[in-house]
This record gives C-alpha cells, sequence and structure tokens, in this order.
C-alpha cells in the first residue's frame, strides 16, 4: 500500500514537472512573439526602401540641407546593427534623433509612434468610393503581428488667443498675430472664429495707415482662414497662380494612407471629432492612390479655392518629362526629374470679397524659418497678390502632400510629402520658399524693422 502510494506520488510529480515544462516558452517561440533586434532593422530597411521609391526630394535636401540620404542612412543602420540589446523606446528616440532630425521639417518628414494616430481610428475599416465606387467591397485593413510601441509623449495645449490683436499707435500702426493656424490646436469652429475676429478688428482701422500681420510663430495647418481674411478682402481681381505637381510611381501600397477627420455633434453631449485613416490594397501603386488622394484634395481646396486641377490634366496620368516638354520648364532641376514619372498643372484662383471688411493702407506681414505648410503658402500667397510687403527671413517650405506610411514590424508611423510642387517655371517649392522683401536689420527682429522702416518713411514725407 505505501509503495503503491509512492508510486503515485512520483507519476503526480512527474506529470507536474512535464506540463510545467511544457508551457515554458524556449527562446525562439520568445523571439516569434516579441519585437527583436532584427525586426527593428528591418523597420529601419525598410522605411529606407520606401523613400527610395517614393521620397521626390533627395536632390533637394542635398542642396539645401548639405546631406546625402543614403549616406546618413548607412551612418544609422551601422549604429542601429552594434546596439543588439536595443529596445522598441531606443530605436525610435535613435531614428528621431539622428536620422529625421536631420530634415529639419523638410517635407513633413517625421517619425510617429502608432498610438499617437490612434485617435485616427486606424482599426476603422474604410473603403475609398472616390476610387473603387463602391463602399461595400470586401477589403481589411492590415493585420498587426506585434503590439504597437507604446511611447509616453505630451500633446501641445493650445492656450492662447486663435489671433491676438494691438494697436501700436492709435489712429495710425495696428497689429494682427496668428499664432497658430492649427486646425488640430484649436479644434471645433476655429476658421468662423479667426475670420470674425480678424475681420471685425480690421472693420475698426479706417484711417490707419499701416497694419502689421505677424506669422513668424505659425507653423502647419489650414490657411484658408487667412486667405479670407486678408487675402480675398485685399484684392481687386482674381488671382490665379499657376504650378505644376510630379510624384513617383514606386510601391509601398499597402502601407500608404490618406488622413481625413471629421466633426459630428454629439446628442445630447460635447461636440467630438472623428478622425480615421484609409488603407488602401496592396496591389494598388503609388500612382494609383495618388489619383485618389488628388480627387479628395480638390473637393477640400474648393473651401477655400476652385479649380485646383488643370481641366485639360484632369485626373489622367500624364507623364513628367511630357509635362516639363509641353510647359516648357526649363528651371525644373533634371536630377530631381530622373526620379520622377507622372505630374499636372495646378491653377489656383482666389477671387476677391468686396463685402468683407478691407485695410486701406499698407499691409507688411512678418516671416521667419519658422513658417511652413499653411503658413509658407499663406507669404507666398501674400507676396504673389501683392497684398501685403514681407518683412524677416526666408520661409521654412514644406509644401506638398502628405502620405503616412506604417512600419511593418513597429507600427510606428512614417509621414513624409510624396508630391513635388513647382512654382510656374519647374522651381521646386521646397527649396525656392519664399523671401521676404525686407530682410531683418543688423540686431533687430522683424518687428522692430518693420517699425524702424514705418518711420523712416514717414521722415521721408
Amino acid at each position: 500500500m505505501k509503495k503503491r502510494k509512492i508510486v503515485s506520488i512520483f507519476a503526480a510529480t512527474v506529470i507536474i514537472i512535464v506540463a510545467v515544462f511544457l508551457n515554458i516558452p524556449n527562446q525562439e517561440e520568445i523571439q516569434e512573439t516579441e519585437l527583436s533586434h532584427s525586426h527593428f532593422i528591418a523597420d529601419f530597411d525598410y522605411m529606407i526602401s520606401a523613400m527610395e521609391e517614393n521620397f521626390p526630394f533627395f536632390g533637394v535636401t542635398y542642396r539645401l540641407l548639405g546631406f546625402d540620404i543614403h549616406e546618413l542612412a548607412a551612418e544609422v543602420r551601422a549604429s542601429l546593427i552594434n546596439d543588439p540589446n536595443m529596445d522598441g523606446l531606443s530605436f525610435y528616440h535613435y531614428v528621431s534623433e539622428n536620422f529625421i532630425s536631420h530634415f529639419e521639417g523638410l517635407a513633413h518628414l517625421g517619425l510617429l509612434p502608432f498610438h499617437h494616430f490612434q485617435y485616427f481610428g486606424l482599426y476603422s475599416n474604410f473603403i475609398d468610393s472616390s476610387f473603387f465606387g463602391d463602399s461595400d467591397m470586401n477589403f481589411i485593413n492590415p493585420s498587426f503581428e506585434f503590439e504597437p510601441l507604446s511611447i509616453a509623449f505630451d500633446l501641445p495645449i493650445f492656450e492662447r488667443d486663435i489671433v491676438e490683436t494691438y494697436i501700436f499707435e492709435e489712429g495710425r500702426i495696428a497689429y494682427i498675430n496668428f499664432p497658430t493656424f492649427s486646425h488640430i490646436d484649436i479644434h471645433f469652429g476655429w476658421h468662423s472664429r479667426l475670420n470674425s475676429v480678424v475681420s471685425n478688428f480690421i472693420a475698426t482701422l479706417e484711417g490707419y495707415e499701416h497694419l502689421i500681420v505677424d506669422i513668424r510663430e505659425t507653423r502647419g495647418g489650414l490657411f484658408h482662414g487667412f486667405v479670407d481674411s486678408i487675402i480675398k478682402p485685399n484684392i481687386n481681381e482674381p488671382f490665379q497662380d499657376i504650378g505644376f505637381a510630379f510624384h513617383t510611381g514606386g510601391r509601398h501600397a499597402s502601407f500608404i494612407s490618406e488622413a481625413h477627420r471629421w466633426f459630428t455633434v454629439a446628442h445630447p453631449g460635447p461636440l467630438s471629432a472623428i478622425y480615421y485613416l484609409y488603407y488602401y490594397p496592396a496591389e494598388m501603386n503609388v500612382s494609383d492612390i495618388f489619383q485618389v488622394t488628388l480627387r479628395r484634395f480638390t473637393v477640400f481646396a474648393s473651401q477655400f479655392t476652385s479649380d485646383m486641377i488643370d481641366p485639360d490634366i484632369g485626373f489622367g496620368l500624364t507623364t513628367a518629362t511630357e509635362i516639363v516638354e509641353r510647359y516648357n520648364l526649363i528651371y525644373i532641376n533634371p536630377n530631381d526629374l530622373a526620379n520622377l514619372d507622372y505630374g499636372f498643372r495646378t491653377i489656383t484662383h482666389i477671387r476677391p470679397n468686396p463685402t468683407a471688411p478691407a485695410f486701406d493702407g499698407q499691409i507688411w506681414l512678418l516671416t521667419s524659418p519658422n513658417n511652413f505648410s499653411a503658413s509658407e503658402a499663406a507669404a507666398r500667397f501674400a507676396k504673389e497678390t501683392g497684398v501685403a510687403m514681407l518683412v524677416g527671413e526666408t520661409t521654412g517650405g514644406a509644401i506638398g502632400g502628405t502620405s503616412h506610411i506604417r512600419l511593418p514590424n513597429t507600427s510606428l508611423i512614417l509621414r513624409w510629402d510624396t508630391i513635388y510642387f513647382t512654382d510656374r517655371y519647374g522651381r521646386s517649392l521646397e527649396e525656392y520658399r519664399t523671401t521676404p522683401h525686407f530682410e531683418n536689420r543688423p540686431g533687430l527682429d522683424a518687428l522692430e524693422t518693420v517699425l524702424a522702416i514705418i518711420e523712416e518713411k514717414t521722415t521721408e514725407m
């Protein structure tokens, strides 16, 4: 009896040991379920490969910032390989600090953690009916093999007024400051509130000689509030700007997507914003997706301009070489052109608004290298229309159509411009930025410079 009991205990012990052993994953199993060093290297290689196929600014980067993207990528990759103990957080920070930061805002290039994009609703499954025509088409968003990296960061909180107004000299010099154009910072209703504040202020400036408009702090966002309140009331004839846009024909389309945002009002409850991204099937190349983006861009742009796309080009694919020859774009950089596959002509119309308050004196616009994207466009249109004299520094660029690519292992989101915009002569707007009529004087900032210019003009009179 005692012997039988000992055997039973021994058998039970063996069973327990075997069960425990079978539930302990070996190293290979752990590597299959967790991100490893090889996954980080693979994501970096994927990022560089995607840039080689879709990023049209290799030449602009070298000429403008003085470094070769391939050489920088090789240096960063070598450092990543020599650090086998890195984790996801160190990979994200190292690539951001040693690769992304070198671009200094060029072409909207940035690297974002996946959960920063979760408010875009990446798990939602949407089909782009503007391309497919069938919103019920069966398509599943890409699956996630690994848990996306969780990286702590602080979202900026915009606590200032959307527009700041001052009177420098009663009856003579007024000042408007646009601290931001960011619709994300300002939230719902920003456009109408911005336009209302500016228009109401300008309406009080009858008899004033000078209006200083400051966009030095302003970065990206949406600029149609500026167009509606500053440009449209102060032009007498419709303004037409002709330009060109080019793009590559590369792939990596399964991770390219386009951001969208809608506002809805909850009943009952506060205002809420709904965000989502489109994902496209792997068989779609960049040219296909570009056509979809182009259709949607014209709808969006119609809020503040019209006829963005030349009707004789439309949405059809036209080779970049054909566009250059047709419109004699002798100033387009030939090295850049070698990497561009398709193009189209843009015609932007801004029509005057005689019902909005206009300023009868001289408008001065203060600019700086902080002017990217929307504020770059605002400065350019203010100069091209003749609405304002620009004072300060050359703007920062970043004029282009932005796409997002999800890195397959870490799910980090790579953001950059895939559209190479030019002026009517073929010069890249990313490279040939907006220059002021008057640069900052030695020892003076833009505001001090314009006040000095105003006083000098007054003395001359």
